[in-house]
């Protein structure tokens, strides 16, 4: 089921509260210079406490886009009323709100270094990418592994974030991972172990980004693992076969 932008308000709260004590900020703020008062003035009234991200003109004039994380909400200039869903531009068969959501879920990712990430590489060409929001408990998280040849042999590379939502021993099995001198050679034992790869133990002392991906995952409204973004910012939540993941992706830009 997809999340109700007008829900995000409330979650945003939740997201400001978890990314305070974090070391990266997810959601940018705006001082609405782009937008009228009206505008700013409605999105106000629809929380005290929470703000959007970002409000931007949208591609259709006397339409802002409020951003809250990389859900989208429309609001007219006068300030009158609330756009929730998709927009299309039927001339072209473009989905507006998609294109903008996307482009909202690659600027985030920017926001995470590739230092904080276990990255399995292609060893030719990189054809393709995909963000994955894993869970080593997480059974169709551990189908996806499996599948790590195919997209090896497809060029695709595979990055794997922290977001531990299943297994109790989880998030001191997702640092044990991030922790260790080598990340992908532990992803590999603890993908094929699941649960039982509880008997990692990471080093006290080991600063781990796990509330930075968690951060992020709440902006994307991430609710099951394994969650997948492809390089261009479409993102699927749940297991697909390699395939099919594979043949919906479009180019890698250069």
């Amino acid at each position: 089921m997809t999340r109700s932008p007008l829900r995000s308000v409330v979650i945003s709260l939740a997201l400001a509260a978890v990314t305070s004590s974090a070391t990266l900020s997810i959601a940018h703020s705006s001082d609405g210079s782009e937008a009228p008062d009206a505008v700013m003035s409605l999105l106000s009234s629809l929380s005290r406490d929470a703000t959007p991200d970002r409000v931007v003109k949208s591609p259709i004039a006397g339409l802002y886009e409020a951003h809250y994380g990389a859900d989208i909400l429309y609001v007219d200039a006068a300030g009158e009323h609330v756009i929730e869903g998709p927009i299309h531009e039927p001339g072209t068969g473009r989905n507006l709100t998609k294109e903008s959501a996307n482009s909202i879920r690659r600027d985030l990712f920017d926001r995470i270094p590739e230092s904080e990430m276990v990255i399995f590489e292609p060893s030719g060409d990189v054809n393709g990418q995909l963000t994955v929001f894993t869970d080593p408990a997480c059974p169709y998280c551990q189908a996806l592994h499996g599948d790590l040849w195919e997209y090896m042999d497809a060029g695709i590379r595979i990055r794997y974030l922290m977001y531990p939502l299943v297994g109790r021993d989880s998030p001191e099995l997702m640092d044990a991972i991030w922790c260790s001198d080598d990340p992908t050679r532990m992803m590999n034992r603890a993908k094929s172990s699941g649960s039982r790869g509880a008997n990692l133990r990471a080093d006290a002392s080991c600063d781990s980004p796990r509330e930075n991906h968690i951060a992020l995952g709440k902006a994307l409204g991430v609710t099951a693992t394994p969650a997948v973004v492809t390089h261009e910012g479409d993102m699927l939540q749940g297991y697909a076969p390699a395939h099919e993941m594979i043949d919906r992706m479009g180019p890698m830009e250069p």
